[in-house]
């Protein structure tokens, strides 16, 4: 009777132990971006900041204005145009990411200064331009925008959102895109048009 006692205490004691585990945080979720997520076409709010993807191109080429020539991509240019918002005070370096559905991500070149991540955002003012990665075309799988605010590379509780693009053909369009300068909105943007087509 003893022995079954123990025995039954242990298992119990296993099950309560392995439920537990559960419930504890990882240092890397105690710690990492607090994300806010979202479709594209609504607006994400990450407190410090607020985006919104109005649309998503994917291109062989890009043309860049007083550039030469388109630059052509070593796959496909994945062209992600959203209104951004810095909500309290200035934003200086906002890291962009294109995250796959297998978990791959992909980061911004730095080649374009007229891309998002490279703009100062002020406090209320809306900023429309594009973020802009180069992807193989094959790895591309639903993809999702992830923008985060942090100090430097240390991402550690950084404000950040991610937007699920709705991206389901990944094959790229025939002509180029064209990388316009980012711009200030003029409004709010709410109508859901894009203007950063050249005027």
């Amino acid at each position: 009777m003893n022995r079954a006692l123990s025995i039954l205490t242990c298992v119990v004691l296993v099950v309560l132990i392995a439920v537990l585990q559960r419930f504890v945080v990882s240092d890397e979720d105690m710690t990492g971006p607090i994300t806010t997520k979202g479709d594209a076409g609504t607006t994400v709010d990450a407190d410090d900041f607020t985006v919104r993807v109005t649309e998503t191109e994917l291109v062989s080429s890009l043309e860049v204005p007083d550039e030469a020539g388109a630059v052509q991509a070593n796959g496909v240019w994945v062209v992600v145009w959203a209104d951004v918002t810095a909500a309290h005070e200035p934003i200086g370096n906002l890291r962009s990411e294109l995250l796959m559905k297998d978990g791959t991500t992909y980061v911004e070149r730095g080649w374009f200064s007229e891309s998002l991540d490279r703009q100062m955002l002020s406090p209320g003012l809306t900023l429309h331009g594009a973020f802009v990665f180069e992807v193989p075309s094959e790895r591309i799988e639903e993809p999702a925008l992830v923008i985060t605010n942090a100090q430097g590379y240390d991402s550690r509780l950084g404000a950040q959102a991610r937007v699920d693009l709705g991206v389901d053909h990944p094959a790229p369009a025939s002509g180029p895109a064209t990388l316009v300068p980012a711009r200030l909105r003029a409004g709010d943007g709410a109508d859901g048009k894009d203007d950063h087509a050249t005027p």
